[in-house]
């Protein structure tokens, strides 16, 4: 269920005991927290010294009980919304947007994602609009078809073509001498 730690940092004895625990991680400051959060983890025990320490599970636990109490996607379900596309990190973030590294730590919890990510992450849980994504990401031109999804998404916008029309012709070009 969840490793066991090898040794006590303290006093180094190897006899150790893991015991699961309900815990509480206080969110804000010490002296006022704004919120309380409870969830269970592995605590460590030195049979030796009576130490009583926590490893990377619980650092794990925490961060995901902080992702539920702020209703964000929790690393191990950003990890599957990319495996959803069997894609390694850098193909993920190259087709979305994303940076590689800041896609890592979110995997990896180093960091939690700000709303917006969060919410473009659960859009991208629907595999049919990740495809649209990535089909117009490769277009540097939209194509007819583009415009035909565009349009049927959108049905109220209209004037679409005159957009890519003057899109198409757009260039950039040096200032002229006078």
């Amino acid at each position: 269920m969840f490793e066991k730690m090898k040794e006590c940092p303290i006093c180094g004895d190897n006899n150790l005991i893991a015991e699961e625990r309900e815990n509480e991680l206080a969110i804000g400051p010490e002296d006022s927290p704004l919120a309380i959060l409870s969830f269970r983890a592995p605590v460590h025990i030195c049979a030796e010294c009576g130490l009583e320490f926590h490893g990377p599970e619980w650092d794990e636990a925490a961060h995901e009980a902080q992702c539920e109490h702020m209703r964000l996607l929790a690393p191990k379900q950003v990890r599957k919304i990319r495996l959803l596309y069997e894609m390694s990190r850098k193909e993920f973030a190259k087709n979305f947007g994303f940076g590689e590294a800041t896609l890592e730590r979110w995997e990896n919890g180093r960091n939690l994602q700000n709303r917006a990510m969060d919410n473009y992450l659960r859009f991208l849980e629907n595999r049919s609009l990740g495809a649209f994504l990535m089909n117009q990401a490769s277009d540097a031109v939209p194509s007819q078809q583009n415009v035909v999804d565009f349009q049927n998404s959108f049905p109220r916008l209209s004037g679409i073509e005159d957009v890519i029309e003057r899109e198409q012709k757009f260039c950039l070009r040096p200032k002229q001498a006078a």
